[in-house]
């Protein structure tokens, strides 16, 4: 990709996989469909589906054109037969460009994209469609020299009100010179290539390692980890009884291949044999072959660069005793289990990248006796009963978003029989359904957990079908009510579409719709949320609201590795946000703006304070990240022991903000050579 060397600076590169959400989400905007013949809303597994389709294509060529990094427009080249030496074109612009005077872009986009087709694809024949309703399209083609071609036979371009234009080569080469201005003719066109991976690699790959037969629990592991996070997760296990064995040999191909995510899935009767009479020297074989676990676990973790996963323990399995020793040597297993635990979890806080999975709290949840495989055990070494593996894969797919950073951030509430029974306009502020007894008693008790929510760091807002001073009334008179207007960051309470509200909700907050969960008792609400934000995490909340606490706690977009304190903070600094736009919008200038704000920045080193925040700026920060590169703690750590800089930067101002906002990561390279090789600010 190169630069030309006039102005305005453009580039014109390949589109690659570093690009598919924003694709997404510029497929999406209302002017791009409105021109195409498909004008519903695409969602993220459609879009993947496509992206994977197109990037097998070799007759297609998607291009960026980006001025001064921002990206201006997509070229897409399709159809191209290189035997015939005809192709198809289009393009359409990005939301960069939605306040910009677009034709001076237009006209410079096509100059280049006629100057690929003809000069790099080498084409003799060049041909578009156009709807005849979108005339500054067709008069832009027009300019530029393309004509009317016949549609002949074709159907579809006719039931569509399709106008067909083309260009030869030949047309091009005579008017090339009038058709192209001097600083798109200085612009120097990409290589025809594939379109590939930005970073040439293949998905992530997830690799689960136990001493029982995982197979059953991979097998659909990648589609639930697509359904919940949009995440394309190549996942395996080795065969049955190979895993550790490959881990530990340096030959293998597990070993070689090193996996993103490593899940050491080790159960407590991989440890001690089921239905086996508790002894003294039974817990005393228990403890070694822990000890040799651990060991292993060390091992791996200096060898191995993925992010490793360790399984809790439980017990699931019967053990024979008498009353006697159910009281005695019942008491020595469960006592086992949790100094085992212990061990784990200090194991976790001591090696870097390494994560306990709670199994213990999942079996907990559906009960041992499901969680116990029985049959399943004997008949194919099953680690678990079925009713575990869907519940596992939610676990998993929650732990890899949390992980990535990609988990919910704010909520959305409806208020009309969700955080009340009842409609207010009908039932009045004192006539919903809150209050101590049922059916009251189980809106207070979701409200409850709401609340613990935003303690732990999600943003509230609310959007609702109403009218807004009846139902904010309920917030401020109504004495049943546990969420307060002021625990609300925003809201939209009116009778638009709730889609519509939400994208203004997110573009308020500046918060990505994947950043989002809509909670709504009514599911045709959902669907029309689901169908027009698509990136919107909507969970299809059961019938009984009593059920909804429990339900939204095992949700994956709410899981969560650590809380810190500026998750805890995050609804106050949202608030602090909003007086900051205050002063900006009664301040005469930015200078002044800024003056009075009374900002103070310290730029520091690295320390243990603030190591976990910098680790998840790292991986949250998509926006202004300039290199895209996620560090994980074995890779801060490398980077400090080294000698080079990891340097955090603390914004202070009047109005009480107090937070790292921004990492910085400096290598120091021969001949006294600083290298800028990480950026990343929230």
């Amino acid at each position: 990709m190169v630069r030309s060397s006039g102005s305005p600076s453009y580039v014109l590169r390949h589109v690659n996989d570093a690009d598919v959400d924003d694709l997404l989400r510029w497929r999406n905007a209302s002017n791009v469909r409105a021109s195409m013949i498909n004008q519903k809303l695409i969602n993220p597994e459609e879009h993947r589906k496509w992206w994977r389709r197109v990037r097998k294509d070799k007759s297609r060529y998607f291009l960026i054109l980006e001025r001064e990094t921002e990206p201006l427009a997509v070229i897409n080249f399709f159809n191209v037969d290189n035997t015939r030496k005809i192709a198809w074109w289009g393009f359409y612009l990005t939301d960069v460009v939605q306040n910009q005077d677009t034709f001076p872009i237009w006209v410079d986009l096509e100059g280049l994209a006629l100057r690929f087709a003809f000069e790099s694809l080498s084409v003799e024949q060049l041909f578009c469609e156009t709807r005849m309703t979108n005339e500054p399209v067709l008069m832009l083609h027009r300019r530029f020299g393309f004509e009317n071609c016949s549609t002949g036979t074709l159907s579809e371009i006719q039931k569509n009100d399709l106008i067909v234009l083309q260009m030869t080569a030949s047309h091009f080469s005579d008017k090339r010179h009038n058709l192209l201005s001097d600083k798109i003719v200085g612009i120097t066109l990409p290589f025809i290539r594939p379109i590939q991976s930005a970073s040439n690699k293949v998905n992530p790959k997830l690799v689960i390692v136990g001493s029982a037969n995982w197979d059953q629990v991979v097998s659909d592991l990648e589609s639930t980890i697509l359904a919940c996070s949009g995440l394309t997760v190549d996942c395996s296990t080795p065969s049955f009884g190979q895993g550790f064995m490959e881990l530990m040999s340096s030959d293998s191909e597990l070993f070689k291949n090193d996996p993103e995510y490593l899940i050491l899935a080790e159960r407590f009767e991989d440890f001690i044999l089921p239905l086996e009479t508790v002894s003294d020297t039974v817990l005393e074989g228990l403890s070694e072959r822990f000890a040799d676990y651990i060991m292993q676990i060390r091992s791996i973790r200096s060898k191995m660069t993925g992010h490793i996963f360790i399984h809790d323990l439980c017990s699931v399995r019967p053990f024979l005793s008498s009353f006697y020793d159910a009281i005695a040597h019942r008491g020595l297993i469960e006592k086992a289990i949790i100094q085992m635990n212990e061990t784990l979890a200090k194991l976790c806080q001591e090696l870097p990248d390494c994560t306990i999975l709670p199994i213990g709290r999942l079996v907990s949840d559906i009960g041992v006796q499901s969680a116990d495989p029985k049959k399943y055990w004997l008949l194919a070494r099953f680690p678990f009963g079925p009713k575990f593996t869907p519940r596992y894969h939610r676990l998993l797919a929650g732990a890899i978003m949390a992980l990535n950073g990609s988990s919910a951030r704010g909520l959305v509430l409806d208020l009309d029989n969700t955080l009340w029974g009842g409609v207010i306009g009908d039932d009045g502020t004192f006539g919903v359904q809150l209050g101590p007894d049922y059916p009251g008693n189980q809106f207070v008790a979701f409200q409850h957990f709401i609340k613990s929510l935003s303690e732990q760091g999600l943003v509230l807002t609310v959007c609702s079908k109403n009218t807004e001073e009846v139902a904010l009334d309920a917030f401020r008179n109504n004495p049943n009510m546990l969420i307060s207007e002021n625990d609300l960051i925003t809201h939209r309470i009116n009778w638009a579409p709730k889609s519509e509200n939400i994208l203004e909700i997110s573009q308020e907050l500046e918060l990505g719709l994947g950043s989002l969960m809509f909670v709504d008792d009514n599911p045709i609400e959902r669907e029309e949320v689901r169908q027009n934000c698509p990136n919107v995490i909507v969970p299809e909340m059961p019938l009984d609201v009593t059920e909804w606490p429990g339900f939204l706690a095992r949700h994956p977009a709410l899981s969560k590795f650590q809380l810190i304190d500026q998750d805890r903070e995050r609804a106050e600094k949202y608030k602090i946000r909003a007086q900051v736009k205050w002063v900006q919008s009664t301040s005469k200038n930015r200078h002044a703006f800024l003056h009075n704000l009374g900002m103070g920045i310290e730029v520091a080193n690295i320390n243990e304070i603030t190591r976990n925040r910098a680790l998840q700026l790292i991986i949250k920060t998509n926006q202004f990240n300039t290199t895209t590169k996620r560090y994980s703690e074995l890779e801060i750590d490398d980077i400090v022991t080294k000698g080079n800089d990891l340097l955090t930067v603390r914004i202070t101002d009047r109005f009480g903000s107090d937070e790292t906002i921004a990492v910085l990561a400096i290598i120091y390279k021969k001949e006294s050579i600083a290298w800028i090789d990480n950026f990343v600010m929230s």
